[in-house]
């Protein structure tokens, strides 16, 4: 429930916190948040792995995992998402292929369906034939080599945007789509390992995403983060929250006062101390200007 109180202020599906105890996910996916588990996941380590990714080819890597099936002891990968494939045959959805390609992560937001686009397309060059699969390599090591995004699809795919484009509508208009099955016999161990961090930690992670992604909402916000203060007061980190979110209403006292309680927590809380010094500036500020517009007595 605390997971969800704080995911729920946000307006995406989920997203990744790192911490200097690991990298932990918060969803806001129903009962089931496989998809966006297998999707975050994919997102960060093609972040950290492959910066230079397009936004296109890196979403549509990540949506392609989203979907993946276990079965038979395999993993299916490439399974067909029917809800992108019905929104994308839908009028509203008729954007050239080859905006796509070219937006930027900050434009791929005003793209409408940019995932679903991106998706397609990721699908059509992986799976429709093993000749256009090889090219994907090429065309990685082009952007490794610092060619620039446009030129290298159009090396190493020999086609336009534009023809792709046409390629994909004929594809989403297909009965069956081809997938790739591995057998999970094949793929790595991997190791769990629990965080040393509590729940309210973890929780204050996550607080610290919603305070510097979110353009509103702060007072529910700051009710949140009370609530692990009050169950929890020894955390310098939430009342350094506390603090910053009170600098963001404009309520210097009581930011002030949070963030002396983290400073005396942890005197060495060096962003705690900085944003102290920053209310107290603020608040002296703000009390000469009003004796100034009073004059004198």
């Amino acid at each position: 429930d605390s997971y969800f109180k704080l995911a729920g202020l946000h307006p995406t599906g989920g997203f990744l916190v790192r911490h200097k105890h690991g990298v932990w996910a918060a969803f806001v996916s129903g009962e089931s948040p496989t998809r966006q588990i297998h999707r975050q996941v994919v997102l960060y380590l093609l972040e950290t792995r492959c910066p230079r990714l397009p936004e296109w080819f890196r979403q549509g890597i990540a949506e392609l995992y989203s979907n993946l099936v276990y079965e038979d002891g395999s993993v299916l990968l490439g399974s067909p998402i029917s809800t992108h494939r019905m929104a994308l045959r839908s009028p509203d959805f008729d954007i050239p292929l080859e905006r796509v390609l070219e937006a930027s992560r900050e434009e791929s937001g005003a793209i409408l369906g940019f995932n679903l686009y991106a998706w397609a397309a990721t699908h059509y060059l992986l799976f429709s034939s093993a000749e256009l699969a090889a090219r994907v390599d090429d065309y990685l090591h082009l952007l490794e080599g610092l060619e620039r995004p446009h030129r290298a699809f159009t090396t190493a795919f020999a086609m336009s945007p534009a023809e792709l484009g046409d390629r994909v509508d004929a594809y989403l208009e297909a009965e069956r789509w081809p997938v790739a099955r591995i057998p999970l016999g094949e793929l790595p161990p991997v190791t769990v390992t629990s965080s040393p961090a509590s729940a309210n930690e973890v929780l204050l992670a996550f607080a610290e995403v919603q305070l510097h992604h979110h353009d509103s909402g702060f007072y529910g916000l700051l009710e949140r983060l009370e609530e692990i203060a009050a169950t929890d007061p020894g955390l310098p980190a939430g009342w350094a929250l506390i603090g910053e979110t009170h600098t963001v209403l404009g309520n210097l006292d009581q930011a002030a006062a949070a963030l002396r309680k983290a400073t005396a927590l942890d005197p060495d809380h060096a962003k705690a101390h900085l944003l102290l010094g920053e209310v107290l500036l603020d608040r002296s500020r703000a009390a000469g200007g009003e004796t100034a517009a009073r004059g004198p007595a």
